[in-house]
Formats: structure tokens, sequence, C-alpha cells
């Protein structure tokens, strides 16, 4: 069987190696940043400083951005000002700085909240700092404290059987987050999904702080609940197109998409992007094009499979070229080898998409590929994998990446294409290539 930018290396594989990854660091990093922020909130870290606390600590995009957040902001401690786009997302609701660290602290316990809950786990903290007003709830929702609870300096925060209670007293609030019941002293604002099947779902984050900002996305994010659920409609439809594609390991690689946010662009053009400081987060475009958002899903699918593998096995050789920027057919600006490689990767695996889409159409939906643009990102590819195999030093994962990318690429010549239209689109690639000669091709 030849390599495929899909399957190259198995799911099972990826999952085992980027688990272990994650591991490695929540058991080396979340201690280490509790521990450097002790003696702000020195009750609220010892607390969480137990161990069987922080085993608790899944990875999802709300984990891992916590991590990246509490490393820039201890990596700054000693420093007159943290970087702003680490603590943005933060709303002081007292005038005393070590608030701050309470928040960071009071934020993990919303994560790890949300993931005793989803996967069937009992947890209890003790909590002596005054509760927020707001707490995400990490993959679930929103919780609303109201007073007393936000009013007294020590709570009890118990999770049991998909339960979450905050006791304290004069006080209690509990919420099941799977129904939205409540009772007690708040209230409970469910977060969007949209079903995969296999008892998976993505997230639509439009409602967690730590995501939802505009530090990791300048382009507009679209927010608010009904606007989240007539596109959660849109994004169930691209995850059906995506997997009626037939794809190897396809279902998998859209399930790594594990919180996606809405871009509103300004003008027609469309776009996606992902954030690697909370991986599994992904933006896509808002768009009424049902092709092109399955192109999307599919590419930054793909980014975030990459990712998991480069986390786990090194790609690139250490003497590898790392600052220099390349000639990237698909951008205006130069880009490091390591970008030229992911950009070859993912629109390996859009043409894919097209082909198999164009040959087999989601009659459903009225959504059939494009074989011009398939022929068009086969070319594309086919000029950044010779840049990356001209510059870069590649380790043996490296190679066999590079051989998966070139498999998929030699279809081009099944394609429907005139030769006329082979010639308009060659051309543009060229012209464009031209355009951008101060980049090393």
């Amino acid at each position: 069987m030849r390599p495929s930018v899909f399957d190259f290396i198995a799911p099972r594989d990826i999952e085992i190696a980027s688990g272990r990854a994650f591991r490695i660091r929540r058991n080396y990093y979340a201690p280490k940043l509790l521990a450097s922020i002790e003696r702000f909130a020195p009750e609220l870290t010892a607390e969480l400083n137990r161990s069987n606390v922080l085993e608790m600590l899944r990875d999802t995009p709300g984990s891992r951005a916590w991590l990246n957040a509490c490393g820039k902001v201890v990596a700054t401690l000693d420093k007159e000002a943290h970087p702003i786009e680490v603590i943005a997302h933060l709303t002081l609701d007292q005038s005393r700085k070590e608030r701050l660290y309470e928040l960071l602290c009071l934020q993990l316990i919303g994560i790890l909240a949300g993931h005793a809950a989803r996967w069937g786990e009992t947890l209890e903290i003790k909590i002596r700092a005054k509760l927020p007003d707001r707490l995400y709830i990490d993959g679930l929702g929103m919780l609303q404290i109201d007073e007393p609870l936000t009013d007294i300096d020590t709570s009890v925060m118990t999770v049991s059987n998909g339960r979450i209670a905050f006791d304290a007293v004069g006080g209690h609030l509990e919420v099941v987050p799977q129904t939205g019941l409540v009772t007690g002293h708040g209230a409970f604002v469910s977060a969007g999904t949209v079903a995969l099947g296999h008892a998976k779902s993505l997230e639509l984050p439009y409602l967690n702080p730590s995501l939802f900002r505009p530090e990791f996305q300048p382009f507009p994010q679209l927010g608010g609940e009904r606007a989240n659920r007539e596109w959660a409609r849109s994004v169930s439809a691209a995850v059906t197109c995506v997997t009626h594609s037939g794809l190897p390991s396809v279902e998998y690689i859209v399930s790594l998409c594990k919180s996606v946010i809405g871009l509103v662009s300004p003008s027609d053009s469309i776009g996606s992007a992902s954030r690697e400081e909370a991986m599994g987060l992904v933006y896509l475009p808002v768009t009424p094009s049902l092709l092109d958002l399955s192109e999307c899903l599919l590419h930054e699918g793909l980014h975030q499979m990459l990712f998991r593998i480069e986390e786990s096995v090194a790609i690139f050789e250490p003497e590898s070229d790392k600052s220099s920027t390349f000639y990237s057919p698909w951008r205006d600006d130069g880009r490091p080898l390591r970008m030229v490689l992911h950009g070859a990767y993912v629109f390996a695996g859009v043409a894919s998409m097209h082909k198999a889409l164009a040959l087999h159409p989601v009659d459903h939906f009225s959504v059939q590929g494009d074989p011009t643009t398939a022929y068009r990102r086969v070319r594309e590819s086919l000029h950044a994998i010779e840049t990356v195999k001209r510059h870069a030093q590649l380790t043996r994962i490296g190679r066999k990446l590079v051989e998966a990318i070139e498999a998929d690429l030699e279809h081009s010549g099944d394609l429907p294409i005139t030769l006329p239209e082979r010639a308009r689109i060659d051309a543009g690639i060229i012209e464009k290539r031209n355009a951008f000669s101060a980049y090393i091709d």
C-alpha cells in the first residue's frame, strides 16, 4: 500500500505518542508553574499541587492554553509587566494584584471540573479564595456564580457522577452540565457542540474566554448563542462532506479539531487558522460555500495531525535551517521550511479531497469537488516540496512524510483538466513565484 498524508503514521501511534508528550509536559510544568506563583496564592496552589488532582488534567485546547499562559506569566514574574496576550482574557474582580494569580488557579479548577465531569471521575478541591462570578467549565459551558458564594472566602468544589457542586457556609450551587439542570445560587449556559459520532463532538468555545480572544485571532470571531447554533449546522454539514470523501483516517483527522471558532471576513476571501499553544483550537470561515468550509476543516485537521506528530518526534535534523525564510506558494510573506512543509502536506490532502468529491459528490448538500482546485493545489504542493527537499535536512520520519506527500501528488495526471487550463494554472503559479523572488526557493 502506498504511503499517504492521511495515515503515513497510524492514528493510534500518533495518539499514544502525543498523549505521552502531553503528560510529560503536564507532569513537569504544572507543579512547577504552581510553585512559581505560590507566594501570591499559597493556599490555592498547595491544594492544586496534590498529585492526584493534577493527574486529572486531560489534553484539551483549554488545558494547553492554560499551561501556555502560566508558563509565560512565570517567565515574566520578576519583570514590570506580563505579556498582554497572556493575561488579557482575565477580568480582575478585585484591586489586589494577587488576584491575577488566584484567577489563573481558579481557571485551572474550572478545567479540572470539566475534565472530571466529562470523563466520569470524582474530584474534591477546597477553594480558599473568593469564587469569580463566571467560571468556564472546560468543554461544557459557562457557570454563573451568584451571591453569597462569590462573597465567601472558602468553599468546596466536588465533582461526582457528572455533577459539579460548590458548597460553603450559607451558599450552594450544583449543576449537571449534560442536562443544564441547576440548583442553588447560579446559572449555567451550555457550550455549543457539533456531534461527530462515536460519542465525540467538536466544541464551539465562544463562551470560553481563554480561547475566544482577539489576542489569538485578530479577525472578527463569531460570538453569541444564536449565531453559533446556526453556524453549527454548517460545520456539521462540512464534517459530513469531509468524511464522505472516504479518505483514509479522515474521521480521526476531523476529530483533532476539538474546539472550533468561526471567523467572519470583511471581504469575500476565506481563510482558516490554528493555534499551536492551544492545540486542538481551530478557526474556520463563516461562509455560504460548504465546499470551502469543508476544505478548511480538512486543512486544519491535517495541520493538527502534523502538530501532534511534531511534538512526539523530530522531522528536521538539529542542523537543518530554522532561521531563513523561503517562498511559499500560498503566502505573500516568507515562511520557515517547517511551514513550507506544512503547506505542502495539508494542500496535498486538500487536493485528494477535491478529487474524491469530484468523483463522488455529496448529493444531499449538492457539494462536488473541483478538479481545477485539486490541480492547482497539486502543482503548488509539488513546488513547495521541492523547496523543502533542496534546503532541509530531514530525519527518517521527515523523509517518510515527504514520500507520503509525493505519493499523494502523483494523482495530478488523473484529473480531468484540459491542457490549456493546466497551462493557465501553471503560468499563474510561476508568475506569483517571480513576484516574490526575494524569498529562497
